[in-house]
C-alpha cells in the first residue's frame, strides 16, 4: 500500500470510528423516549452556556441551535453524515457531552 492510499485508508477509518461514536447518542434519542427529552434539555442548555460564556465559536453555537431545533430523526441523521463538510467538527464539539455526563 503506497503512503498515499494509507493516509486516504486512515483518514476514512478515523471517520468510521468518529461516526461510529456518534451513534450511542442518537440511538439513545431515537429509542428511549423517556430520556430523549432529558438529553434534549441538557444538550440545549449547554449550547446555551456556550454562547452566554463565549466557549466556543458563534459557528457552532448557531448550528447546533439549529440541529437542536430539528425534529429528533432530523438531527441524529444530520450528527451522523457529513453535515456538508461540518460533520467531524460538529462531533468535535457536541452538547451532547455534557448530556450523558
Amino acid at each position: 500500500m503506497d503512503k498515499v492510499t494509507a493516509s486516504a485508508a486512515k483518514q476514512n477509518f478515523g471517520q468510521v470510528l468518529e461516526r461510529a461514536a456518534t451513534a450511542p447518542v442518537g440511538i439513545e434519542l431515537l429509542a428511549h423516549k423517556a430520556r430523549q427529552k432529558k438529553l434534549l434539555t441538557a444538550a440545549r442548555s449547554e449550547a446555551q452556556r456556550w454562547a452566554a460564556q463565549r466557549l466556543c465559536s458563534q459557528d457552532y453555537i448557531e448550528r447546533w441551535s439549529e440541529w437542536l431545533s430539528l425534529p429528533v430523526a432530523d438531527m441524529v441523521e444530520r450528527m451522523c453524515s457529513d453535515a456538508d463538510g461540518w460533520g467531524t467538527a460538529m462531533r468535535q464539539n457536541s452538547p451532547f457531552a455534557a448530556a450523558l455526563r
